[in-house]
């Protein structure tokens, strides 16, 4: 009956004309956990019930969207920032949901009951006193999570899962977002908390000794993190603070808490971000003006059919320019355990679609149906994104070298006159990246464990990689390798020159080498159609080589695909081939 009433209720309250989207208002939202409120829901322009929507769940709803309910008359100003960011296309399409306060009980429904409890008996007896009564924080997030969100997915063409939900506050909102994400992980993939008040007091009551306090604090959401089910490869966590008003005497909470999160495997990154703004205030002007931080924080993660994606922004390097890099774990992902490694080219192709082919890999799909039949064991994907001189960074320096002269000038003239770059890239990605991955996410050590696959010039750096450290890499996979480094000749006997040019040069790299057959392998596929049957010719005389050079049978597998081209379309296709070949040692 109630749900009827609200619905027709919020068909009656429109939208201030200057604003975008739709406001739906539900003045007196029943629950038979905490008591009626205000609910109001942003529909972004353009919203489509064919069209499910990722849902942002906001704390202090009178402060989010009007002005004239908002405390001190000033809003988070959401509905603009969104509106503009959705519209450049920076920011996916999402649904927002203010859930008002409850007044006199915001305290003591904001307070984090297992943080709560975590504290000395003497603090919890004052926070209880200062505000009237014990907190009712699980019974609200219960409302949240069993009555509201169930009517938010019903209601509106929602993404109701996981990696679509996520919750925000501010102050005490932000101490319950926090604690919503960490009592359920199943049902918030990611919070923000705006200058969360660490204290836990009621700031017009009791002003607590922070040297005191603060570790006391800090020890509560230790021992809260440790029970928890928030994991840090999988969870996001948002927090910040200013440095004026009520936010001044913040900083050893939030450096405390911090310092507990790091410890359990939180790393600043997309996983966990600690923010400090100077010369900010506690206000909703101040929120507003920082809104885009948190905002990228939580819509900007990029979501695949299965498993987890992470990506890490802009990596940096002494070696190389920075650039984002994408980590997938596979579903059931367990920090206590070891995965195998493969490291992938072109990262930002790989989990969406490529500008030149309106295709990705598909490897989110192709490797958790190949764990699924139990083809390949667990691995973890870490794509690594190119840069505008790509060619020079997969450029194989040492092939090169042993090139002449003149077939140098050729590839240099494919570079815009550079020499390649390929040996500075895999000090990044084996000294720093590799290093880094295997620390984060507990990658299996060992060759036999890690490999590298890549296509095109990718191709050419995945084996080059091996080649070069072969006790990092112990397989390769190269798709739709090209072989000639530099533009294709044209006739048939410049053809022929320019394919015994190039085998010469891998042959003279080879030899210098460390790979050897049996403990290392590789694999190089190509197509036969476009561009991949410009490749022939110099696929044939480079395979004759490796097979010269004692690579054979299972240590070296290098399949033509007819009717096949070059491009992500068609490797999607056959992912599985390398995959396979890569993680079954």
């Amino acid at each position: 009956m109630w749900r009827g009433i609200l619905i027709g209720l919020a068909v009656l309250f429109a939208l201030p004309a200057w604003a975008e989207g739709r406001l739906d208002h539900y003045p007196a939202f029943a629950s038979k956990f905490v008591a009626p409120r205000q609910v109001t829901v942003w529909l972004p322009e353009g919203y489509d019930p064919a069209h499910p929507l990722p849902v942002l769940y906001m704390q202090d709803g009178q402060n989010v969207f009007e002005a004239d309910r908002a405390y001190g008359g000033h809003t988070w100003g959401i509905i603009d920032t969104l509106s503009t960011r959705i519209k450049s296309g920076d920011l996916p399409p999402v649904i927002v949901v203010a859930i008002d306060n409850g007044e006199e009980l915001r305290g003591r429904e904001y307070l984090p009951q297992k943080i709560y409890d975590g504290m000395p008996p003497k603090v919890r007896a004052r926070l209880t006193k200062n505000w009237g009564g014990p907190p009712l924080s699980d019974q609200y997030l219960r409302f949240l999570v069993t009555e509201l969100k169930p009517f938010i997915d019903k209601t509106y063409a929602t993404q109701s899962d996981t990696a679509h939900t996520f919750i925000m506050g501010s102050s005490m909102g932000g101490l319950i977002s926090f604690y919503a994400q960490g009592e359920y992980p199943q049902v918030f993939g990611a919070s923000a908390s705006l200058s969360m008040h660490w204290v836990l007091d009621n700031p017009w009551i009791s002003t607590p000794d922070d040297a005191i306090n603060a570790p006391q604090v800090a020890k509560a959401f230790d021992d809260y993190l440790a029970v928890s089910s928030l994991n840090p490869a999988t969870g996001h966590v948002y927090m910040d603070q200013g440095t004026e008003t009520l936010d001044t005497p913040y900083r050893p909470y939030s450096l405390g808490v911090a310092a507990a999160m790091k410890a359990r495997g939180w790393q600043n990154g997309p996983h966990f971000s600690s923010q400090i703004f100077p010369g900010a205030d506690h206000s909703e002007t101040s929120w507003a003006k920082r809104l885009d931080i948190p905002l990228n924080f939580l819509l900007k993660q990029k979501v695949v059919a299965s498993g987890t994606l992470i990506t890490l922004p802009q990596v940096t390097s002494k070696f190389v320019i920075p650039r984002d890099i994408h980590v997938w774990l596979p579903d059931d992902y367990d920090p206590a355990k070891t995965y195998k490694t493969v490291y992938m080219m072109d990262g930002q192709n790989l989990f969406s679609p490529s500008p030149y082919s309106g295709a990705d890999w598909g490897v989110a799909e192709a490797l958790p149906k190949l764990i699924a039949e139990g083809k390949t064991p667990p691995a973890i994907i870490i794509g690594i994104d190119n840069i505008p001189e790509r060619t020079r960074e997969y450029m194989p320096q040492k092939v090169y070298d042993h090139m002449p002269p003149e077939y140098q000038a050729r590839i240099r003239a494919f570079e815009d006159g550079k020499t390649p770059n390929a040996d500075n890239f895999l000090k990044f990605v084996v000294t720093e990246l590799k290093p880094m991955i295997d620390k984060t996410y507990h990658a299996a050590p060992g060759p036999e464990n890690t490999s590298i696959m890549g296509s095109s010039m990718g191709a050419h750096i995945a084996l080059y990689a091996q080649g070069e450290y072969p006790e990092v890499f112990g397989a390769s996979a190269s798709l739709s390798m090209p072989w000639l480094m530099a533009d294709p000749a044209k006739d048939a006997a410049a053809i022929d020159a320019d394919a015994a040019t190039v085998a010469a040069g891998w042959q003279a790299w080879l030899k210098t080498t460390k790979m050897v057959p049996g403990r290392n392998r590789i694999y190089s596929d190509q197509g036969t159609v476009g561009l991949d049957g410009l490749f022939t010719p110099y696929e044939a005389k480079a395979v004759t080589v490796f097979r010269a050079n004692g690579w054979s049978g299972t240590d070296f597998h290098a399949p033509v695909y007819e009717g096949a081209e070059h491009s992500e379309k068609d490797w999607r296709k056959r992912v599985d081939i390398p995959l396979v070949f890569l993680l079954n040692r």
